[in-house]
């Protein structure tokens, strides 16, 4: 009897899966578990997990542990399509799994082209497999869909019409709660369409829309969940140009049929013409294959699966929907921000209120490549005060992770129990790498410590660099000064290590607190001064009491995330209700103490605003 592959949420890792993974390619398995652990508002890392696995003698205890705890915390399937994301595959492959025979019927005798690359095969399965999804109705599995945004499944139109927005009837789709996507991880969301180019009536006949009608009716749609999950699992990039091929070649179809798990299907999609209304495909289908993404031999999105009349099956084009305005408007619109307004982009997370210099500095290192800038230095305007410090790490690391781009960061605590700065930045940035020894001639006995010192830390600059290169890459490195201050020796580390920082092209530096330093380096306090110097430059970040402005920044991009009925007039009463009987310490100033009540406030009128449980808990820090 044929073993029957879970469907997806059911599936698991077990210690045995993981442990090559965390042997061949440990730093990857890193940022997905903080990842998936973050997106769920929980913490972990494989450090955390490291400490606890030596006290256990088994060869895998590292990996038991991490299976352990994302099983209780419900997190495993999560894990494996986030892991699926990164393009790998950590389960060992189903047999079962294979193309559909009916589907490798050509069309009209020989394909022109009947080859897939076997290169991209594992790779585009990987991706597939992360952002398919189940389209839901009252319960039951319509439709097939893809994420293909942080937040935006594409589908077809007539699995969703009844809650399609309708000028006739005058329903508002953003009130039907029967509809509800599975997403690869297997967790449920409430859904609404956003975005509808809906069915030609006269397809139910097999009639085909002509002209202008091709795309204004090309059963298309875009839904819309609260969670911007696609960025934990994954989504599809939809090209900016259509494949323009004709002829007839090997096609490649992701759907659900009858709501079952299938595996890739393979047959052949016939275009004679690119403006068609639709194209011909030779795949089976069944109900809840509709809305699936296709793609051609080189696995370009090519459109959706809209059905079947008689024994023709039908795809309906890219070309139609993908200059549509009203269609780019609400991809372009769930792209990475500029700036948060909550650490997970919800009402669970932590708000960020007055951090607009911080995510400006980072952008600008991102996007503008005649910017000087090389760090950024957080200083509190407070000393005895801690409001920010710690949070901005969790800022930078979600910003990083929400933008395009291969980053990683390193953070480093430099209080008295690090006693060699040099060996732990090494030890951290190559994972588990040894201590850094000086070259001939500079050895601790052959010369002053200085010399000895700035030789290693020279060194350590080199050969990160390199793996930089290698793995084209971004690296980060955070540093934070605790409570508990620094003995000289780390200061000293410290400072060269910084210079030799700022000097590298494949790196940038975050500095927390140190407020005492002397830094050498330049350092500017608006993007546009670093712009009128070629050296490296370092942002100065002023932790300080908040200002109203800042309150309104937030509770704007709060409003547009999630598409809040609040125009500007309602954010300001927002504001005002937020910060009613908080006095200032200064003029139109307010004290970073009183951040965690002007959240809370904030949250529960959003959460009254969407009907939403108001005695559900979130987290608050600026």
């Amino acid at each position: 009897m044929a073993r029957t592959r879970p469907v997806a949420g059911d599936e698991k890792l077990t210690a045995n899966d993981l442990q090559p993974l965390l042997q061949d390619r440990p730093e990857l398995v890193n940022d997905t578990i903080e990842e998936v652990f973050q997106s769920a508002g929980h913490g972990g890392d494989i450090d955390s997990f490291r400490s606890v696995a030596q006290l256990f003698p088994e060869g895998n205890a590292l990996a038991g542990l991490m299976v352990e705890r994302l099983l209780d915390k419900g997190l495993m399937a999560r894990f494996i399509a986030a892991l699926r994301m990164r393009g790998v595959e950590p389960l060992p492959p189903d047999p079962d799994q294979l193309t559909d025979p009916v589907a490798l019927v050509p069309l009209n005798g020989a394909a022109d082209h009947d080859d897939l690359d076997i290169d991209q095969i594992g790779e585009f399965a990987s991706g597939a497999k992360a952002f398919r999804c189940r389209v839901m109705v009252d319960e039951q599995v319509m439709g097939s869909g893809a994420m293909v945004s942080p937040r935006l499944i594409l589908t077809s139109a007539h699995v969703v019409d009844a809650y399609a927005p309708d000028a006739a009837t005058g329903v508002d789709p953003s009130t039907v709660q029967d509809v509800s996507v599975q997403l690869s991880d297997g967790s449920r969301h409430q859904a609404r369409a956003v975005w509808v180019a809906p069915c030609f009536e006269g397809e139910k006949t097999g009639q085909m829309p002509e002209g202008p009608d091709a795309s204004a009716l090309c059963d298309a749609a875009l839904l819309r969940i609260r969670a911007p999950l696609g960025r934990t699992l994954g989504h599809l990039s939809l090209p900016a140009e259509p494949p323009d091929w004709v002829g007839t070649e090997a096609f490649v179809l992701i759907h659900f049929p009858e709501g079952a798990e299938k595996g890739i299907a393979v047959g052949h999609l016939r275009r004679e013409q690119l403006d068609e209304a639709r194209h011909v495909h030779s795949i089976s289908t069944h109900g809840g294959s509709s809305g699936g993404a296709g793609f051609d031999r080189s696995f370009a999105f090519v459109g959706l699966h809209q059905g079947r009349w008689r024994n023709v099956r039908r795809l309906v084009p890219y070309h139609h929907f993908a200059a549509n305005d009203d269609f780019r408007t609400q991809i372009d619109r769930d792209c990475p921000p500029r700036r948060l307004w909550s650490l997970s982009d919800d009402l669970d997370g932590h708000f960020v209120i007055g951090r607009n210099g911080f995510f400006d500095a980072l952008t600008a290192m991102l996007e503008t490549e005649e910017t000087s800038l090389r760090g950024i230095w957080i200083k509190r305007t407070e000393i005895d005060g801690r409001q920010g410090m710690n949070f901005s790490f969790n800022l930078l690391d979600r910003f990083l992770d929400v933008n395009e781009g291969n980053h990683r960061v390193v953070r480093l605590e430099t209080g008295f129990n690090r006693r060699d700065l040099v060996d732990a930045v090494r030890q951290r940035a190559l994972l588990g790498a040894g201590p850094v020894a000086a070259r001939a001639g500079v050895a601790a006995d052959e010369t002053t410590d200085a010399a000895h010192e700035d030789d290693r830390i020279k060194a350590l600059i080199e050969e990160l660099r390199a793996q930089c290169q290698a793995r084209d890459e971004m690296l980060w490195l955070y540093f934070e000064n605790p409570e508990s201050g620094q003995i000289d020796h780390t200061r000293f580390q410290l400072e060269h290590l910084i210079e030799e920082v700022l000097d590298a092209p494949e790196m940038r530096l975050v500095l927390s607190g140190c407020e005492t330093y002397d830094l050498r380096a330049r350092t500017v306090t608006s993007i546009d001064e670093a712009a009128t110097d070629t050296r490296p430059a370092v942002f100065v970040d002023y932790i300080r009491p908040f200002l109203r402005r800042d309150v309104f920044d937030c509770v704007q991009l709060m409003t547009e995330a999630l598409e809040l009925d609040w125009d500007e007039g309602v954010c300001n009463h927002m504001v005002d209700r937020a910060l009613d009987g908080i006095p200032p310490v200064v003029a139109n100033r307010f004290a970073t103490t009183k951040l965690p009540l002007v959240a809370d406030r904030l949250r529960s009128e959003a959460r009254h605003d969407l009907g939403e449980d108001l005695n559900a808990g979130g987290a608050h820090e600026g």
